[in-house]
């Protein structure tokens, strides 16, 4: 991660992303410059790495570290584990198969600890998830409603009441 609030404060700025970039296979200083002032989102992209603006810092990501290790497996009613993401849900609040997904533009949830539905893209901008977090991201689905983004915050509507004691718990294996 490189921040920009000092990178953009060196005088001489094409020699220094030509340093920084270049052994990374990035060697268009114009390119780099464009990116330095684009708005967040915007990346660049060789066989290897991804370079990516997001608010205030450069990202610079391997991709052979990021590639999809297929969709997480739903273990139900396994112990507790210290090292696993778990979930505990009232059965008679499950009305539908779980599945697990990507998130997608357009999906919402009514986050616990918060009035109201709020969509996926604006409760990861105020959590300030970078772009390659939110790449990461998993949703755990009760048919189309979207329960718990897996390891953040849960859909309120899924949490029941203290007395409930017909538990299920889920437990998410990334």
């Amino acid at each position: 991660i490189f921040d920009l609030n000092q990178i953009l404060t060196i005088p001489s700025l094409e020699p220094l992303l030509y340093g920084l970039f270049n052994p990374y296979g990035f060697h268009n200083t114009l390119d780099l410059l464009n990116l330095c002032k684009a708005q967040s989102g915007k990346f660049l992209e060789n066989s290897k790495f991804r370079l990516v603006k997001d608010r205030q810092t450069l990202m610079l990501q391997d991709k052979s570290k990021t590639k999809p290790t297929g969709i997480p497996k739903i273990e139900y009613d396994a112990p507790k584990q210290e090292d696993a993401l778990q979930i505990e849900i009232p059965k008679y609040l499950l009305n539908a198969d779980l599945t697990v997904r990507k998130w997608q533009n357009g999906d919402y949830f009514y986050p616990a600890g918060f009035h109201g539905k709020k969509k996926f893209s604006a409760y990861f901008r105020d959590e300030k998830l970078s772009i390659i977090e939110k790449e990461r991201v998993w949703i755990l689905c009760c048919g189309d409603d979207l329960v718990w983004v897996i390891g953040l915050r849960r859909d309120k509507r899924y949490i029941g009441e203290s007395k409930d004691k017909n538990i299920r718990r889920i437990t998410i294996h990334l």
